[in-house]
């Protein structure tokens, strides 16, 4: 009775809550304590509180400076640092082929890391294993064939006609300033919702972004925050489930396969293999509107960047009838980033434009030369895109791998196996390790003649793998290559840019410090658009 009386005591019940209370705090410094001195992984350099816990990984993620901060502990630890306790970064080219590449006799292929994905129901291009992403890729390495991609030249030069002309109406030949970050999004996915469901979206007839691809911005976004629940325990995260499925976006993505399904085309287009593996019964409708979906995300978001200022990954999003996923991979028409990186850098960049400009405007007598062919008859503008894919990529994260079972060599030093792996583009590609004056933007660099050898020799050019290497390598490279050399060719052979950012409240230095969540977070990108004095 007298020990009843004792455990019930108020002073009794305080103890007890409050061992409660401690149990969690102790259980974690000892984990944090575990992680920084007796895990196998602590060896590695790191922030302390990365090699701790998961939260500095946390913090990159909810404030969207994570590509940032890898950059900021690669410069201060090297060339392998440890950003989790059991995530181990790296920015050397051989890391990528390490990683990333075929498997070879001596080298086992990484696996794709599953926390890296919103726990999918659906395969696709993305997420596949290994062998149906075999499958995949040699369905849609056809419409990726050049053979392919020549056959769409017309489309690709008509819409690339139709843009420069609009964003000349819209700007009144330069009276007036225009957002140049919308108008690469307007023939991005109007192109790429052409290739892929036969008509577009109507974003440069009608001066507006499609709903539908408005709230995929969102959902990407979303996607970030879905990359931190995936570290904490899984019992936090189907309170979050519900937020990531918006039918609207499943509405009309189904009507528009269904179309696509039933529309007849001579053409090779994006989707004409996968069409025919379900129609011969070889894949679902589930899967051939989720690939569908990749193709248009990968295939708009990339391209535009790198012409604003982003460079050229492949974005998917997509959000089939019985789950919800978004993930980024490299895949070739992720152009439009690169769009808006190449202007932006061009813009506070005055001889770069000025020498581009000059080389368009005596390369072609009028726009009409202007074809995918030609364009690569202009150095300095496949040498202005790749410095814009290298200081600006469109996917600036690290899509991240698994040690193999039985553990890896990974840049000399061994890896257990089931540790998270990557290199982090943006990290890769600004890190002073691999390229002298890193974040300048300096073209020069690439033309691969006297004017870079001199001063670039040192270059580790091989690191700056936006588009990834291996078979999950982006398959759509080409196409975002073709848009981007395309594209910007048409714009100065028009028109004399103008930078007006400042006067808008968005300078200069102000554009290029943004978030990233999975996306850079881009404001707008204000320029006035002046017709040559020949025209």
């Amino acid at each position: 009775m007298a020990l009843v009386t004792l455990l019930t005591s108020p002073q009794a019940v305080l103890a007890f809550g409050g061992a409660l209370l401690l149990l969690p705090l102790v259980y974690y410094a000892s984990l944090a304590i575990y992680n920084i001195y007796f895990h196998p992984l602590a060896h590695y350099p790191g922030p302390i509180l990365a090699r701790a816990s998961h939260l500095w990984r946390l913090k990159g993620y909810l404030y969207g400076t994570e590509a940032h901060d890898i950059l900021e502990a690669h410069n201060k630890y090297g060339g392998v640092v440890r950003l989790a306790p059991d995530e181990l970064s790296y920015v050397s080219p051989i890391a990528w082929k390490q990683i990333y590449g075929h498997k070879t006799a001596g080298q086992p292929e990484c696996p794709k890391d599953p926390g890296h994905h919103a726990d999918l129901k659906i395969q696709t291009i993305l997420n596949a294993d290994q062998e149906y992403h075999g499958v995949l890729r040699r369905l849609l390495a056809h419409s990726f064939s050049d053979k392919a991609l020549r056959e769409q030249e017309s489309v690709l030069l008509e819409y690339a006609d139709i843009m420069v002309r609009r964003i000349g109406e819209e700007g009144q030949s330069g009276a007036r300033a225009v957002d140049i970050v919308e108008w690469y999004n307007f023939f991005t996915f109007d192109v790429i919702g052409y290739l892929t469901y036969g008509e577009t979206f109507g974003c440069l007839s009608s001066s507006e972004l499609h709903p539908w691809i408005d709230l995929m911005f969102v959902m990407v976004k979303q996607k970030a925050f879905y990359q931190c629940l995936h570290r904490l325990p899984s019992f936090l995260r189907p309170a979050f489930n519900h937020f990531f499925r918006p039918a609207g976006r499943q509405t009309t993505t189904t009507d528009k396969i269904q179309n696509r399904i039933h529309y007849e085309t001579k053409t090779l287009d994006l989707v004409f293999k996968l069409i025919e593996a379900y129609k011969d019964g070889k894949m679902s409708f589930e899967q051939l509107e989720s690939n569908t979906m990749v193709l248009i995300v990968g295939g708009a978001e990339t391209t535009a960047t790198l012409l604003s200022g982003n460079a050229i990954y492949l974005i998917i999003f997509w959000s089939p009838p019985s789950s919800f996923s978004c993930d980024s991979v490299l895949l070739p028409s992720n152009g439009w980033p690169t769009y808006i990186g190449a202007t932006y850098y061009l813009l506070t960049n005055p001889a770069s434009l000025a020498r581009l400009t000059k080389e368009v405007r005596t390369t072609f007598a009028s726009p009409a030369d202007i074809n995918l062919t030609s364009v690569n008859g202009c150095p300095y503008l496949l040498a202005c895109l790749e410095e814009a894919l290298r200081v600006y990529p469109p996917s600036p994260q690290t899509h991240t791998r698994k040690a193999p079972r039985g553990g890896v060599e990974i840049d000399g030093q061994f890896v257990p196996e089931n540790t998270t792996i990557g290199v982090p583009i943006y990290a890769a590609c600004h890190s002073f390790l691999n390229f002298g004056a890193p974040d300048k933007f300096i073209p020069e660099r690439w033309l691969g003649n006297e004017e870079s050898s001199a001063s670039f020799a040192r270059d580790r050019k091989d690191a700056a793998q936006v588009f990834s290497v291996g078979p999950r390598a982006c398959i759509g490279r080409n196409l975002a290559l073709l848009e981007m050399r395309l594209v910007m060719a048409k714009l100065l052979w028009h028109y004399d840019l103008k930078d007006c950012s400042s006067g808008n409240g968005n300078g200069s230095n102000v554009w290029a410090d943004q978030r990233m969540y999975m996306l850079w977070d881009k404001p707008p990108l204000m320029v006035k658009l002046v017709k040559r004095d020949s025209e």
